[in-house]
């Protein structure tokens, strides 16, 4: 049984971002923030945004899938999280604390014939109970990943099989005799050791049939408690492997659904703050417009708890954006706020903004200013170049790179120069490139090139920022003078 409401029947699973990127990009963006503050403690919603926002979807068509079953989600949330609810009560730890799935980690063959049994009692239950949700709420969604699961669960869990299904294990579950068949061996003993389906003559037979009670630690007890093992190995392992297949799919199901939990609880945080969360129009990879309205960080409004500035632009045929100006003007605020819009944009997710329409980029990577190794294994210039050379031994045409005060620990010349030739060689290649710097002589080097677009954070006349980013020349100050002002007066 397929869940498919990531991703249609048939597509393979998104190229993940490389693990040192992703270490990058978490701690940059502040992805953690983000990622945390939705999950809410819920292992399994971590895990699925966390999967999900490192796996870019390839192409507009599967991101416009996911879009058709968000928006089924957000149309019938209480079914979903029903559903979901449901998954969560057969995850194996939740059972594995009832006791019901020792027999996983038991290598005794009649405990796990009877712990596999009562999974399977269990899971069974669990889909007669989500065929049932299938029937009730198939014709209230639209989207083709939730029609395609309902379908599917009506059409394959029909009444009969599942009676089926309950009378076998009804049958094997506390069975008060064992029918069995056994042939000798070439030296007397048992071999071809079968477990038999028993009549309902032989039930009775075996019921009147006259017996003897064995103590548990008399050796005849042990062999034929070991007999018996013999008997319903080929069993056991059926009933195994019926009930992890089971589980298994359970699993799927309920990973898949915690995206949109996930997204859910994204969107109700972010309108409660009266902020706005969009669908994004993500585009081929060919293109090079974008476009925003009311583009935020979302991290600095789960920080602050409070609604926060977006920022505004139209752009097309650019390949470079160099973004300069006044210090504590939301420059970095910004680029973080562009780089989580790129990558929930092409995973499925929501965006924090009001508009936002931006390429398909096979990869995002990022380059931000760090702080002094308190180990002095290296400088601060060492470690910028040997990131980026990590960067530059991975990206490919068609990458996102987000730069933010890169080869600022180096004179201003000499940083310049670095970050010039670094952005031009990378945007020769067929990468975008957005990066944010002060280093005038770096900025004032692209003047007049038409694939660039300049932005500047806004600074009013009496020095007040506006923590806007608009289009703007590069300015030879970052007027440092107002925070003097502003600390010393």
């Amino acid at each position: 049984m397929k869940v498919n409401l990531l991703l249609p029947d048939g597509c393979a699973a998104s190229e993940s971002i490389p693990a040192f990127a992703r270490d990058a990009l978490k701690k940059d963006l502040e992805l953690e923030t983000i990622l945390n503050a939705v999950a809410r403690k819920d292992d399994f919603i971590l895990q699925a945004l966390t999967e999900a926002i490192f796996s870019p979807l390839p192409t507009p068509e599967l991101i416009s899938y996911r879009h058709e079953a968000l928006h089924d989600a957000i149309d019938h949330a209480e079914e979903v999280r029903a559903i979901y609810d449901l998954c969560l009560s057969t995850d194996r730890r939740r059972l594995g604390t009832m006791g019901t799935l020792n027999w996983m980690n038991n290598y005794d063959l009649n405990t796990t014939f009877n712990g596999a049994l009562e999974s399977l009692n269990v899971l069974t239950e669990a889909l007669r109970r989500l065929r049932k949700m299938a029937e009730a709420y198939e014709e209230r969604f639209q989207s083709r990943g939730f029609r395609a699961l309902f379908r599917m669960l009506r059409e394959e869990l029909t009444d009969e099989y599942l009676e089926e299904v309950k009378r076998q294990v009804a049958e094997l579950r506390y069975p008060d005799s064992f029918l069995v068949s056994v042939r000798l061996g070439n030296h007397l003993q048992g071999v071809d050791y079968v477990l038999l389906k028993k009549s309902k003559k032989q039930t009775l037979e075996l019921a009147v049939a006259p017996s003897y009670r064995l103590g548990e630690e008399d050796e005849p007890a042990k062999d034929i408690s070991a007999r018996q093992a013999r008997a319903v190995n080929g069993v056991t392992n059926a009933l195994a492997q019926s009930a992890m297949y089971l589980f298994d799919f359970f699993d799927r199901l309920r990973s898949e659904l915690a995206f949109y939990i996930g997204c859910l609880i994204l969107i109700e945080g972010m309108e409660s703050k009266s902020m706005p969360m969009c669908f994004p129009t993500v585009l081929k990879g060919e293109s090079e417009q974008r476009e925003w309205e009311g583009l935020y960080d979302i991290s600095l409004v789960v920080t602050k708890r409070a609604s926060v500035t977006g920022n505004d632009l139209r752009a097309g045929h650019k390949r470079i954006y160099l973004v300069t100006g006044a210090n504590q003007g939301g420059k970095s605020t910004f680029l973080r706020s562009l780089g989580q819009a790129q990558l929930m944009a092409q995973c499925g997710m929501p965006v924090g903004a009001k508009k936002f329409t931006a390429p398909l980029r096979r990869t995002v990577y990022s380059h931000f200013k760090r702080e002094e190794d308190r180990w002095m294994r290296s400088g601060k210039l060492d470690e910028e170049l040997v990131r980026m050379r990590k960067i530059t031994d991975y990206i490919r045409p068609g990458d996102l790179l987000l730069l933010n005060e890169s080869f600022s620990s180096t004179s201003e010349r000499e940083g310049s120069e670095m970050l010039r030739q670094v952005t031009q060689a990378l945007a020769d290649s067929g990468v975008e490139v957005f990066s944010v710097s002060h280093l005038h002589t770096y900025a004032s080097a692209f003047r007049g090139r038409e694939e660039v677009q300049f932005l500047r954070a806004q600074r009013r006349s009496d020095g007040e920022r506006t923590f806007k980013i608009v289009p703007g020349e590069p300015l030879e100050t970052a007027y440092g003078e107002d925070l003097y002002k502003e600390v010393f007066g």
